[in-house]
C-alpha cells in the first residue's frame, strides 16, 4: 500500500528555499538524479503563487513490512 504525504509551505521565495533544501540533500528534482530516500515512490512540487509551495510524495507503506 502507498502512503501519500502532502506538505504546504508559505514563505518568501518558496522556490528558492525548495532548491536550497534539495541542494543540501543532494537531489535534483528537475532531473530526478541524486540520493533519494529509500521507500520514496514519487515526489512532485509546485508553486501556488510566489510564496506558497505544495509538495506531494508517495511512499511505500510501513504497514505489514517485516521489521
Amino acid at each position: 500500500m502507498t502512503e501519500l504525504l502532502i506538505l504546504e509551505f508559505e514563505t518568501p521565495d518558496a522556490a528558492g528555499l525548495y532548491n536550497k533544501v534539495n541542494a543540501i540533500l543532494g537531489i535534483d528534482a528537475a532531473t530526478g538524479k541524486g540520493d533519494w530516500p529509500p521507500g520514496m515512490l514519487t515526489h512532485v512540487a509546485g508553486l501556488a503563487g510566489q510564496d506558497h509551495l505544495v509538495v506531494v510524495e508517495g511512499w511505500e507503506s510501513q504497514i505489514g513490512r517485516a521489521s
